[in-house]
C-alpha cells in the first residue's frame, strides 16, 4: 500500500514538474509598446500631466494622466522637455500599464513627441484693428 501511494505522489509531483506557465507569454502581453496622442495641462521637473484624446483608451481609463519622464533617454524627447509648453499637442510612447489613481500615472515611457505647438499656432495669429471700418 506504501508502495502505491509513493508512486503516486511521485507521478503527481512529476506532473507538476512537467507543467508549468509560460512566464515570458504573460510579459511580453504587458510590455507591448503602446503610444497615445495627449493634451500638455502641466509640466514639472520629472512628469507632465497630460488629457489623453478623445478616443483613446487612455482616455477611457482617466482623464488626466501623469506622465513620468525621469526614465526617458531618447535624444528628440528630451529635446522637447526641454521646451515643453502647456497646451502641446504630443505624442506619448509608453510601455507600462496605466496605475489607477487620480491623476493616472505611467512611469515606463520610452518616448514623447511633438505634434502641434501651442506657441506656434498662438503667434500664426495676426492681430489686428477695426477702426471706422477700416482694418488696420
Amino acid at each position: 500500500m506504501n508502495r502505491i501511494i509513493t508512486l503516486f505522489i511521485i507521478s503527481l509531483i512529476g506532473s507538476f514538474a512537467l507543467t508549468g506557465c509560460d512566464w515570458n507569454k504573460a510579459s511580453k502581453v504587458s510590455n507591448k509598446e503602446k503610444y497615445f496622442e495627449a493634451t500638455v495641462l502641466s509640466v514639472t521637473l520629472n512628469s507632465l500631466l497630460v488629457e489623453p484624446a478623445e478616443g483613446t483608451t487612455e482616455r477611457n481609463s482617466a482623464d488626466k494622466i501623469e506622465i513620468s519622464t525621469s526614465n526617458i533617454d531618447d535624444e528628440d524627447s528630451l529635446l522637447y522637455l526641454s521646451k515643453a509648453a502647456i497646451g502641446d499637442k504630443i505624442r506619448i510612447g509608453y510601455m507600462d500599464d496605466i496605475k489607477e489613481s487620480y491623476p493616472a500615472k505611467i512611469n515606463e515611457v520610452f518616448h514623447i513627441s511633438l505634434i502641434e505647438s501651442e506657441q506656434s499656432t498662438q503667434w500664426a495669429r495676426i492681430p489686428m484693428v477695426l477702426i471706422d471700418g477700416k482694418l488696420y
